[in-house]
């Protein structure tokens, strides 16, 4: 991303959670979510393919926690940094619209 610091791995640690965030500002992808170093750098954000779940589930107040599984400076961007994700849903409204929908984007065998 641009305007990260070069300095940037010396922010976040294998272990580490990062934080996500709803990015409310972008204008153009309305899901976009942003990944924070523990200091609040922004790191980059949820690749698309990701993000629209994952923003459900911010929408809903459920705690999303990523984990700093390794550090790859020597490739390519995208491939910088691999986290883990985890998610505690406890229970989902069968009858609530929202959270049908959620659960198919979560849970969909294709995906």
């Amino acid at each position: 991303m641009d305007g990260v610091p070069d300095s940037w791995r010396d922010l976040i640690h294998t272990g580490d959670k990062l934080n996500v965030e709803i990015d409310h500002d972008n204008e153009i992808d309305p899901f976009t979510v942003s990944i924070k170093a523990p200091n609040g750098l922004t790191l980059g954000y949820v690749p698309g393919i990701y993000a629209q779940a994952i923003h459900a589930l911010l929408k809903r107040s459920i705690t999303v926690t990523l984990t700093v599984n390794q550090i790859n400076p020597n490739f390519t961007p995208q491939w910088w940094v691999r986290v883990g994700l985890s998610a505690n849903i406890e229970s989902l409204d069968e009858t609530d619209r929202e959270s049908s929908y959620l659960q198919t984007l979560i849970f969909r065998e294709t995906a």
